[in-house]
């Protein structure tokens, strides 16, 4: 049974046992309390049984979670006493790994810095680019695991595991002053489509995902400008070039940049973790796929 639990899940709710709080549970292990709730909630379908009761404000174990949880504290403990002082900070080694250069530049950029502080022997070499390209170095071994965008992929993935890990929100976008001059509020198909764009790649694939979702139909589109690099196009948009559209994550707290709206929900899409099947991974390797796979999740949980 043990393999069907995320562990995890299981420091999570342990977390919850010690603290009788997701919100102090949340802030000792630097994730959301959104995503502690969802923990318990998984864990719970998982073992298909209730582990706390809430009393007022305090939450209550069950028998069944504090025989669950002593358990999890002892082996922490033990694991603990392994790892002791500095140990864990000497494993040293080499880790490549892929992702979207929009994904890659933002989110997980993030979570990289805060593995880096807890272990700085480890040398990180992230490798950004288009998911097929990606899928490629992976399958080939030039990447040790890669997060891809999910749909269908040009080759065969039955030598890949393939779990779900982020699902993040694409906007369309421009800035506050083509916003004003251009757009006017009107945010209709016939109005927007015909507005200047900046692809991403010469493809245009984000851009006509978002009209797809938003409007069931893709616009003719003849950009005079067109980036590979995430930061260019921000600052593209940034300096009144166009339209856009990119994780709704690289524009939080961006005064300067409107958000195109419709009636419709947002446009979501998932990015996927991609290990090579019967890889075995050093304990480097491992220590940074469990790292990022874990806090991704916890900060992405909706």
């Amino acid at each position: 049974m043990l393999n069907n639990i995320d562990l995890n899940r299981l420091r999570t709710i342990t977390a919850v046992f010690n603290k009788r709080s997701v919100a102090a549970a949340a802030s000792e292990l630097n994730v959301t309390s959104s995503a502690v709730s969802q923990s318990i909630r998984l864990l719970e379908k998982e073992l298909k049984t209730q582990l706390f009761l809430r009393i007022g404000k305090r939450l209550e174990p069950t028998p069944f979670v504090t025989e669950l949880c002593l358990a999890v504290n002892q082996f922490l403990g033990q694991l603990d006493h392994v790892l002791e002082g500095d140990q864990i900070k000497a494993i040293s080694g080499k880790v490549k790994l892929g992702a979207p250069s929009l994904f890659g530049s933002g989110a997980l950029m993030k979570q990289i810095g805060r593995l880096r502080k807890r272990h700085p022997s480890i040398q990180i070499q992230a490798v950004l680019g288009d998911t097929k390209r990606l899928l490629f170095d992976l399958l080939e071994g030039r990447l040790d695991f890669a997060f891809l965008d999910s749909g269908k992929y040009p080759v065969s993935t039955k030598d890949l595991l393939l779990q779900p890990v982020v699902t993040e929100e694409l906007i369309l976008c421009c800035s506050k002053s083509f916003y004003k001059e251009h757009v006017d509020s009107d945010h209709s198909y016939k109005h927007l489509s015909g507005l200047e764009h900046i692809p991403y790649h010469d493809s245009s694939e984000a851009i006509y995902k978002w009209y797809m979702h938003h409007f069931g139909k893709a616009p003719k589109l003849n950009p005079y400008l067109m980036v590979d690099h995430p930061i260019a196009i921000l600052n593209a948009i940034c300096d009144d070039l166009g339209l856009g559209v990119v994780p709704a994550s690289t524009v939080e707290n961006r005064k300067e940049i409107v958000v195109i709206s419709t009636r419709k929900r947002p446009l979501v899409s998932q990015i996927v973790l991609a290990e090579v099947k019967g890889k075995v991974y050093s304990r480097a390797q491992r220590i940074i796929v469990n790292g990022l796979r874990s806090a991704l999740e916890a900060d992405w949980i909706r």
